[in-house]
């Protein structure tokens, strides 16, 4: 019996199924003549999703398994064969490992699909079977494969862009979106923004900018999110700037160039090539603070109160400070406060009531107020090709109120375990729809 040991479910189900065969070898010696029924494990025929950073760990949880905690895995109804899903990191979980994934049991080894916009074009390409996936990507290999088949569902944490109609984004759960800081200096960190100084920031077409709170000035920094990711795209949309314009690359142009040293080598960000070299992995607090310890050391700062900010997870945060992540959050780091909306709503934290800091070991929840903010709120997606949402299984697992990743009590559990919270309505509908996804990689 052949396992698929290169995903986390897959391993836990190896190792259960190892026991049962122990457990059967030892009837069998007792009971010779008796034949022990024993089903195909499940994980072989797994739904098998890809994409975003923002949701792999809890649809890691959903396939059964995150960070050594096992959990109820989700599947489909019994008429559609009891599917179940298995889901595989934006990045790999061994940072001295390669960009590799094999999908499916004896499938080709391919390049493993970082971030929303990844998952969609991986997914696009396993429809369409139009172009190879992964052309020149040296870390996995530098031919691409055909991934016809072997691509069920992208993991995105927006809805995506264009007109068209081949892929259905399908809601799940609902995340917001903050600032994490990393601050040197002093004084005390800049601890809440409007999103008029955020926009500002990020627009700045300079090194750096000046903020003044009371009798303080801090030096805020930006640092900017690999291209591929849909926090990413979506943090440019709530900040109101375009991505890669002049003065938004000079803006992060000190944080991209600025080495973060061997902290930052070995975060998640280690991996990124290219022209994301130099840029943050979502939700990397470790890359993070490697970036403010290497930009308070240049000489312009030797005596300037310094911030280095980035766009990240409100879920993501949460589900690390309560311990449910595989990743932790580096120390110093935090989540900060809106204090306008631009709208003249003060959300405040993300988290708890909003106004209590995390004091570096508490739990803490989802701030509602402030996930259900049209601005800096935003819901959470499984992509899937269009002509397959009416797909037993496929339906019966994501699509519409009545689905189990919708309405399983162990699954809705789940999610808000990992910092998310319960959609109030349209969980697993499809009107949302975009085009397929173009490119390579």
């Amino acid at each position: 019996m052949r396992f698929h040991l290169k995903s986390r479910a897959g391993r836990a189900l190896a190792a259960a199924s190892l026991a049962t065969m122990g457990a059967s070898g030892i009837f069998a010696g007792l009971a010779s003549t008796t034949t022990v029924a024993q089903a195909d494990p499940k994980q072989q025929n797994a739904l098998v999703g890809v994409g975003s950073d923002t949701t792999q760990e809890v649809l890691n949880a959903l396939a059964g398994e995150n960070a050594g905690t096992l959990y109820t895995p989700i599947r489909s109804s019994a008429d559609s064969g009891r599917r179940q899903i298995q889901s595989f990191d934006a990045l790999n979980p061994d940072t001295s490992g390669d960009q590799c994934i094999t999908p499916l049991i004896k499938s080709a080894t391919i390049y493993r699909p970082n971030g929303s916009s990844s998952g969609a074009r991986a997914l696009s390409r396993a429809i369409d079977g139009a172009t190879t996936w992964g052309n020149g990507q040296t870390a996995c290999s530098s031919t691409g494969k055909s991934v016809s088949g072997l691509i069920d569902f992208g993991r995105s944490s927006s809805s995506g862009s264009g007109t068209g109609t081949a892929l259905t984004y399908v809601p799940f759960a609902r995340d917001a979106l903050s600032y994490a800081y990393y601050f040197l200096g002093t004084g005390t960190a800049v601890t809440s923004l409007t999103r008029a100084e955020l926009n500002s920031i990020y627009t700045s077409n300079a090194d750096y900018t000046d903020i003044v709170r009371g009798a303080q000035t801090t030096r805020i920094y930006v640092c900017d999110i690999q291209s591929g990711s849909g926090t990413g795209g979506v943090w440019a949309t709530t900040v109101g700037y375009t991505r890669e314009t002049s003065a938004n690359i000079a803006a992060y142009t000190v944080c991209k160039n600025t080495s973060g040293g061997a902290d930052y080598t070995g975060s998640p960000s280690g991996a990124l090539t290219g022209t994301n070299a130099g840029k943050l992995q979502e939700n990397d607090t470790v890359g993070l603070k490697a970036k403010g310890v290497a930009i308070k050391a240049l000489a312009a700062n030797a005596s300037a109160n310094i911030q280095v900010i980035v766009g990240m997870s409100a879920g993501n945060f949460i589900a690390r400070a309560n311990g449910v992540s595989s990743a932790s959050i580096a120390t110093g780091v935090r989540i900060g406060g809106i204090s306008n909306d631009g709208s003249s709503n003060n959300l405040g934290l993300p988290y708890g009531n909003g106004s209590t800091e995390w004091n570096g070991s508490s739990q803490i929840t989802p701030n509602t107020t402030f996930y259900n903010n049209s601005t800096f709120g935003r819901t959470l997606y499984n992509v899937f090709d269009s002509g397959r949402v009416t797909d037993p299984d496929i339906e019966s697992l994501f699509i519409g109120s009545s689905s189990a990743l919708c309405s399983d009590a162990t699954a809705i559990s789940i999610v808000t375990t990992f910092g998310f919270t319960q959609l109030s309505s349209g969980c697993g509908g499809t009107s949302v729809t975009r085009p397929l996804s173009s490119g390579t990689s």
